[in-house]
C-alpha cells in the first residue's frame, strides 16, 4: 500500500485499484441513532458509486448518509447488521 494523501484527520492508503481512507473525523451529518465504532470510520473506494449504491439498496443495507460530491469525491455513510458505521467513497478523477 502506498500513501495517496492525507489530512490532519484522515488518510487515503491505496494498493492498485483498490483503497482504504481512515479517518478520526465523525461526519457532521445527521444520523439516525448512534452508530458503533465511531472512534475511526473506515472508508473503502468503488469506482462506480451508483453501481455500488444500487448493490446496497437491493440487499437493504442501512443508510446513515446518502451518497453527497464532496470536495475529494464521492462519499456515502452507512451501517453494518451489527450498527458499525463504514464510508463508502468514489474518488474524483484527478
Amino acid at each position: 500500500m502506498r500513501l495517496e494523501y492525507s489530512m490532519p484527520h484522515f488518510v487515503m492508503l491505496r494498493a492498485g485499484d483498490f483503497g482504504v481512507a481512515l479517518s478520526t473525523h465523525p461526519g457532521d451529518f445527521e444520523k439516525k441513532g448512534e452508530p458503533k465504532g465511531i472512534g475511526m470510520i473506515p472508508h473503502f473506494t468503488t469506482p462506480n458509486m451508483d453501481e455500488f449504491t444500487a448493490r446496497l439498496k437491493k440487499n437493504e443495507v442501512s443508510w446513515l448518509r446518502a451518497p453527497i460530491r464532496e470536495s475529494f469525491g464521492i462519499e456515502a455513510f452507512i451501517l453494518d447488521p451489527d450498527g458499525y458505521q463504514w464510508a463508502i467513497l468514489a474518488p474524483l478523477e484527478p
